[in-house]
C-alpha cells in the first residue's frame, strides 16, 4: 500500500484524524501509541509547571530546611526533587519517542507501508530513548568518578586504587571523626553524588510504573524485570536513606547522622551497570535495523547489500565486544569485587568501630549496621538474577558465533563452487577451441584438394546431380 506523499509532507499531520489510512489497523496502533505519549507529555508538563510554582513560592522554606538540617523536611525536599525528575523523565521520553516514531515512519513507510512491524517499530523507538538516557547517565557517572578519584590523584593508578579502597571505610559526613580526618575517606562531592542518586531513583521509579502498567513492550523476561526494578529501587532508596540517617541516632544538638558508604558503593555499581545497558540498547537498535528490507527502500541492490552487511557486523561487534565484555567485567567481576569488600571490609569495620566508640561519635549505630548488611544481601540477590540473564546471554553468544561460522563456511563453499565452475568453463572453452582448429584444418585441406582437382579437369565440364541417396557424375567432352 503506497502512502500519499501529501499526507507525509508535514510531520505533525501524519497521525491526525484526517489521514486517509485512519481505518487501517497498522496505522491505528501507531496513532494510539503516539496519542498515548502525547497525553503523557501534556499531563507531565502541566504537573511539572505546578510543581515549579510550588517550589518557587516555598523556596525560602526549602533553603531553611537545608540550613537547619531538619531531617523530616529534608526528606520532603528530596521527595519533591524525585517527583520533579520523574516528571522530566516522562517528558523527555515522550518527546524522544514521538519524534523518533514520526521520523522513522516518514523515512521508511513512505515507500511501502508496513515495511517494519508495529511491535518492532515500537521497540526501536523505546531503545533509542534508553540509549540516549544511558549514554548521558554513563557519562555523568564516569565524570563523578573522574572528579573524585582521577583528577585529584593526577592519573596515578596506585593512588587511585588506594582512594577506591576508602569507599569501604565506614564514613559519616557529620561525625567528629570525619571532621578531624577528612583525608581518610573518599573524595566524593556530596551534592553532585546526591543529585546523581536522585536522578537514578526517579528513573527506576518511572520504569517500574511503565512496566506495571504495560506501557512498554512486553518481553519474555517481564517478571524478572519487575523483580529487578523493585530490588534496585529498594537498594537505591535504602542506601540513600542510610546517608540521611533515618534511625534516630542523635547527638546532643539534635542533629541526625547517617553512613555514606553505601552511596559510594551504589555509585560504583550503577556506573558499571549503566555502561552495559548502553551497549545493550545500541545492539538492539542495530538488530532492528538489520531486519529492514533495504531493497524496498529504493536502495540499489549492491548498496543495500553493503549497508546490511555493515549494520549486521556492527550489531555483532557491539553485542559481543561491547555488551558481553562490559557485562562480564561490570556485572560479575567488578560487582562481585565491590560486594566482597562490603562483606570483608565495610561490615566488619562498622562492627569493630561500634564496639570501640559510641554511636554519637561515629555518626551511625547498630541499626545502620543491620540496614547495611540487609542491603548487601540484596546485592547478592540481584547478582543471582544477573546470573540467570548471563545464561541467556551465553545462549545468544553461541547463536551469533554459530551463525557467523555458518556464514563463513557458506561463503567458502560458494567460492569453491565458483572456482570449480570457472575451471569447468575453461576446460570446455579449450575443447571448443580444439574442435574449431580441427574443423579449420579439414576445411583448408578440402579447399586445397578442390583447387588441385580444378586444375586437372580444366578441359572437362562437371555436372553433379542428386537423385535420392545416389550421386551421378556425367562428363561431356569439350568439342
Amino acid at each position: 500500500m503506497q502512502l500519499n506523499h501529501s499526507t507525509l509532507n508535514s510531520m505533525k499531520n501524519v497521525f491526525c484524524n484526517n489521514n486517509e489510512f485512519i481505518n487501517d489497523s497498522y496505522f491505528k496502533d501507531l496513532k494510539t501509541y503516539y496519542d498515548l505519549n502525547s497525553k503523557i507529555l501534556k499531563w507531565s508538563s502541566f504537573t511539572t509547571v505546578l510543581l515549579f510554582c510550588f517550589v518557587y513560592y516555598t523556596k525560602q522554606d526549602f533553603v531553611a530546611n537545608i540550613t537547619n538540617k531538619n531531617i523530616l523536611l529534608l526528606w520532603m525536599n528530596d521527595l519533591t526533587l524525585i517527583m520533579l525528575f520523574t516528571l522530566l523523565h516522562l517528558i523527555i521520553r515522550a518527546v524522544v519517542i514521538n519524534v523518533s516514531l514520526l521520523s522513522i515512519y516518514n523515512i521508511i513507510n513512505k515507500f511501502d507501508d508496513k515495511i517494519i512491524k508495529y511491535k518492532k517499530l515500537k521497540s526501536l523507538v523505546e531503545q533509542i530513548y534508553y540509549f540516549i538516557y544511558f549514554t548521558v547517565m554513563t557519562i555523568f557517572g564516569y565524570y563523578i568518578f573522574y572528579q573524585s578519584f582521577v583528577l585529584k590523584n593526577n592519573l596515578n593508578i596506585n593512588e587511585i586504587w588506594i582512594e577506591l579502597r576508602k569507599i569501604f571505610i565506614p564514613h559519616s559526613i557529620n561525625s567528629p571523626i570525619a571532621t578531624h580526618s577528612a583525608m581518610t575517606f573518599a573524595n566524593y562531592n556530596s551534592i553532585i553524588l546526591n543529585f546523581y542518586y536522585l536522578v537514578q531513583i526517579s528513573a527506576y521509579l518511572y520504569q517500574l510504573i511503565y512496566i506495571l502498567l504495560n506501557l512498554e513492550t512486553k518481553r519474555k523476561d517481564h517478571t524478572q524485570m519487575i523483580v529487578h526494578h523493585i530490588v534496585t529501587l529498594v537498594l537505591t532508596v535504602g542506601s540513600y536513606t542510610c546517608s540521611l540517617n533515618n534511625f534516630t541516632v542523635q547527638k546532643k544538638d539534635g542533629v541526625d547522622y547517617g553512613i555514606e558508604n553505601l552511596k559510594y558503593v551504589g555509585h560504583m555499581i550503577m556506573m558499571t551497570t549503566d555502561t552495559t545497558d548502553l551497549f545493550l540498547s545500541l545492539s538492539k537498535i542495530l538488530n532492528y535495523l538489520v531486519v529492514l528490507p533495504f531493497k524496498e527502500l529504493r536502495i540499489k541492490e549492491t548498496h543495500s547489500t553493503i549497508i546490511k552487511n555493515v549494520v549486521s557486523n556492527a550489531c555483532d561487534g557491539v553485542f559481543l565486544i561491547g555488551f558481553v565484555v562490559s557485562w562480564v567485567l561490570g556485572r560479575h567481576f567488578l560487582y562481585n569485587v565491590v560486594v566482597y569488600n562490603c562483606f570483608k571490609r565495610l561490615i566488619p569495620e562498622m562492627h569493630t568501630q561500634l564496639n570501640q566508640n559510641v554511636s554519637e561519635v561515629l555518626g551511625y549505630g547498630n541499626k545502620h549496621l543491620i540496614w547495611v548488611t540487609a542491603l548487601v544481601v540484596l546485592l547478592l540477590c540481584l547478582q543471582s538474577l544477573q546470573i540467570i540473564w548471563f545464561v541467556v546471554i551465553l545462549k545468544l553468544v553461541y547463536r551469533v558465533v554459530n551463525k557467523k561460522i555458518r556464514t563463513i563456511q557458506k561463503k567458502e563453499v560458494e567460492n569453491d563452487i565458483v572456482d570449480s565452475r570457472s575451471d569447468d568453463e575453461e576446460e570446455e572453452e579449450e575443447k571448443v577451441k580444439e574442435k574449431v582448429d580441427q574443423v579449420q584444418i579439414k576445411t583448408s585441406e578440402s579447399t586445397d584438394s578442390l583447387v588441385s582437382n580444378k586444375k586437372k579437369l580444366a578441359n572437362t565440364s562437371l555436372y553433379i546431380s542428386s537423385n535420392g541417396s545416389e550421386d551421378t557424375l556425367t562428363s561431356i567432352s569439350n568439342k
